[in-house]
């Protein structure tokens, strides 16, 4: 059932004898989640770690609203020039490491226990091959972006 309608209990008379039906209205608490576009994640010394952006990554909206209890769903893909986007990740509540966020994770409250929800950008650089071809040898080295 689906009402507008709200009836305070002081105010509610009935017949005697008769029945009254109360139905009640809950409304879904909402979630913030900010996409940070001013920040990505990279490895260093293998742990991820967070580095300022001089250009704002680039999405179609940076903040949205959602009911928690529900799952993130379809998540943006950011470009980054140089680099491959390895997805989006949240850190734990004890801040202690990072985890990946999918279109299936569920906002609960011990996941997003403070508003607004965020979101870092993990980036992995691009890895070259150069093969230097001589009369004597070849060379190749990787370069990392």
């Amino acid at each position: 059932m689906s009402s507008d309608k709200w009836i305070s209990f002081n105010k509610l008379t009935t017949e005697e004898n008769s029945t009254v039906t109360l139905y009640a209205v809950w409304k879904a608490v909402e979630c913030s989640v900010q996409f940070k576009t001013s920040q990505i994640l990279i490895d260093e010394n293998d742990e991820k770690v967070e580095k300022n952006l001089s250009n704002n990554l680039e999405l179609e909206e940076s903040l949205i609203y959602m009911p928690y209890d529900s799952k993130l769903g379809e998540l943006p893909v950011p470009e980054l020039k140089g680099f491959n986007f390895e997805g989006w990740y949240y850190q734990s509540a004890d801040g202690k490491k990072w985890i990946k966020a999918t279109a299936n994770t569920v906002l609960t409250p011990e996941i997003a226990p403070s508003m607004p929800f965020e979101l870092t950008a993990y980036f992995t650089p691009n890895i070259y091959t150069i093969t230097y071809e001589d009369m004597d040898y070849d060379k190749e080295k990787t370069i990392r972006n």
